[in-house]
């Protein structure tokens, strides 16, 4: 900032700091006042250019054309798969079915789409989903890697029609591990579209002639426990987000149950199936890994309240996640390997998978780990971009939610101590299931009840305090 300017400033009482001088620009009509401002000069503030929207016309009019790899799909449309997602998602990028052989065993499948189809490697496309890394999810709504006609349309599982799909299918033995996998290209259409709240209902009832769903929770449940038993952090609680529509404000609740807990299980063996695939052919990917984290001793955790407070304690001795091109342990999801596989359409590190199991099943060459490398560091810049602007946009909005019910209160409880010389700690609040910093009683210990008010809030300055009270 040169010294003119600074002296212009100082001349009309503004302080020469980014958020004072973002407040002078909305006072006077100049900044959107719900403005990201991590999103500026982002790929994210440009939208889709014309010559992407033309590609987009090209595939729609054309995805029904046969491609390369298509007769080497297998059929599974006779298969009874389901989705699962919330009422409102859109691009549905996965799938699951369970198959009963004839010899009494169970096979479960995992479906993913596969827009690499239609989505040529280096292709306009290919390299505008490269420099986005990932779907933006936003208070306001979604930010797509695809543009939206290509990841709600021909890219998702679709209930009722032919998709194409990557599928892999997964034997456990009786302790839940791994005893025999596949992966396959293949065509799916899945019998029902279901919202978490339908499968909830299926698996609790488990009515006889739709007894699919409760026996696959069943065997993903096992699986679950197998990864406890090898250490895995299992930390279900409801997360709290600030949604915005039509600019009306709401909390949007996300509780954990039985679909959820399934379909994430279900997701974690598609990505250690995943990496499997890789060690057993020496295949470089984007494998996913953790650190053994420094965490409290057992009796020091039986000490604390169970829930959140006590993953708190976890939570704050846990290794930040780590991504390269070798196969690692990955300590809070209890596996040897790991590689994120799910996601195609809204993460482009999953469609790299694709990619690479694809070249060897196909007998071609796939990257090398020189060049994997360097395609990691180029998407994985944007996804931490992404998530440096998806925090500020949720700390936005958090400030105006606040700003209008500053006048209430909230039980809270208290976590831990964050800067404990500022009297600075983390609480949670229930009904909100959110956790905030808050100026908190000095000797606070975890899962002390407290009080919780806004002492001050300016969304337009990014500042908010909170205050909590002994209860």
């Amino acid at each position: 900032m040169n010294d003119q300017l600074v002296q212009t400033l100082k001349s009309a009482r503004v302080l020469p700091e980014r958020h004072e001088l973002r407040a002078l620009l909305i006072d006077l009509d100049q900044w959107d006042p719900h403005q990201i401002s991590a999103m500026g000069g982002t790929t994210w503030s440009n939208g889709f250019s014309d010559a992407l929207v033309q590609q987009v016309e090209l595939l729609m009019a054309d995805h029904e054309s046969p491609r390369p790899g298509d007769d080497k799909r297998l059929d599974l449309t006779g298969q009874a798969s389901f989705t699962i997602d919330d009422a409102e998602t859109r691009d549905i990028d996965d799938a699951v079915a369970l198959e009963r052989r004839d010899d009494g065993s169970q096979r479960l499948w995992i479906h993913i789409a596969d827009p690499g189809r239609l989505i040529d490697e280096d292709s306009l496309l290919d390299q505008e989903a490269r420099r986005r890394g990932s779907s933006l999810y936003l208070s306001r709504g979604i930010l797509p890697m695809f543009p939206s006609e290509l990841s709600t349309g021909p890219f998702s599982l679709l209930a009722g029609q032919r998709n194409p799909a990557w599928s892999t299918w997964v034997e456990l033995d009786d302790h839940g591990d791994i005893a025999n996998y596949g992966i396959q290209r293949s065509w799916v259409k899945p019998r029902y579209r279901l919202t978490y709240e339908d499968a909830d209902e299926l698996i609790d009832f488990a009515p006889p002639e739709e007894a699919d769903l409760a026996d696959l929770h069943a065997l993903l449940e096992r699986r679950r426990q197998w990864r406890v038993s090898q250490g895995a952090l299992v930390m279900d609680l409801p997360e709290g987000r600030i949604r915005c529509r039509d600019e009306a404000l709401s909390v949007q609740i996300t509780e954990p149950g039985p679909a959820r807990s399934m379909v994430a299980e279900a997701m974690i063996l598609a990505g250690a199936v995943a990496a499997q695939f890789g060690l057993d052919h020496d295949l470089a990917l984007p494998y996913r890994s953790q650190l053994p984290g420094d965490l409290p001793s057992p009796a020091q955790l039986e000490d604390l309240p169970e829930g959140a407070v006590r993953f708190a304690a976890i939570k704050r001795g846990l290794s930040r996640g780590l991504m390269g091109t070798q196969p690692a342990a990955h300590f809070s999801l209890g596996l040897p390997a790991y590689a994120q596989a799910t996601s195609p359409i809204r993460r482009y590190g999953d469609l790299v998978v694709q990619r690479q199991i694809a070249a060897v099943l196909d007998g071609l060459e796939p990257r090398s780990e020189e060049d994997l490398q360097a395609l990691l560091e180029q998407f994985d810049g944007a996804v931490r971009e992404g998530i440096s602007i998806a925090r500020e946009d949720q700390r936005h909005w958090q400030q105006i939610w606040f700003e209008q019910h500053q006048d209430q209160s909230w039980s809270a409880d208290f976590l831990r101590w964050l800067r404990p010389q500022d009297r600075l700690g983390l609480v949670r609040i229930e009904a909100l299931a959110m956790d905030l910093a808050a100026e908190c009683p000095q000797g606070s210990n975890p899962g002390d009840a407290l009080a919780l008010t806004v002492h001050h809030v300016d969304s337009q300055r990014d500042q908010l305090q909170l205050v909590a009270r002994e209860a």
